[in-house]
């Protein structure tokens, strides 16, 4: 077998393994954020959160499309919720009149990574073209991929430990049970996997 010159240049530069490993990890952020926003939409219903930050007049404030786009999947996801919204702004706990940032900045910061994991993506097909085309792709690109993509799941992992305190805190989690079981004292519930979030 003769392989041309840009065959033997991309066997020789090794980018082929990085590019490949770089890619996997790309699509499996994608699954971690899909992951996230049903988690966003579940603990906004537990918690009793309001819709006014989903609401696509107040998201076109200020137009970034991944803070659009998370906004529009949370309303689809609690669409018909009977929670959402069931407390009176008047008499909310601790007379807010707004829920915590873990709950209203969901489509900002959650869209952030959407938009980050965005770009990536563009990258990552730009190089695929390249290989396509038998140049190898740039090892350049492929790291700054791999350093958007861990930013964007340590935000989303910031903002589901926050939630998740909130949730454990009695005080905050609108009469939900201390760390999320009948009986905190004997069982320790969901506190150990906060502590453990918390650490990371």
């Amino acid at each position: 077998m003769r392989l041309t010159s840009e065959e033997t240049e991309l066997l020789r530069s090794s980018t082929d393994l990085p590019f490949v490993l770089t890619a996997r990890e790309h699509l499996r952020l994608a699954e971690l954020w899909d992951t996230a926003i049903a988690s966003s939409a579940t603990v906004l219903e537990a918690l009793l959160g309001y819709s006014a930050a989903f609401d696509p007049q107040v998201q076109q404030t200020r137009p970034h499309q991944g803070s659009i786009e998370t906004a529009r999947v949370i309303r689809r996801l609690v669409a018909g919720s009977t929670l959402i919204d069931s407390r009176p702004a008047a008499v909310s706990a601790h007379n807010l009149l707004q829920d915590a940032y873990s709950l209203r900045g969901i489509p900002p910061v959650e869209g952030a990574a959407l938009d980050s994991w965005s770009l990536g993506r563009r990258l990552i097909e730009q190089q695929l073209a390249r290989i396509s085309e038998g140049k190898t792709p740039n090892p350049v690109v492929l790291t700054l991929v791999s350093d958007l993509d861990a930013t964007a799941a340590t935000v989303l992992a910031g903002i589901a430990e926050r939630r998740t305190f909130r949730m454990n805190d009695p005080a905050l989690s609108k009469d939900l049970p201390e760390n999320l079981v009948p009986r905190p004292g004997p069982h320790s519930g969901y506190m150990i996997p906060q502590y453990t979030a918390a650490a990371l």
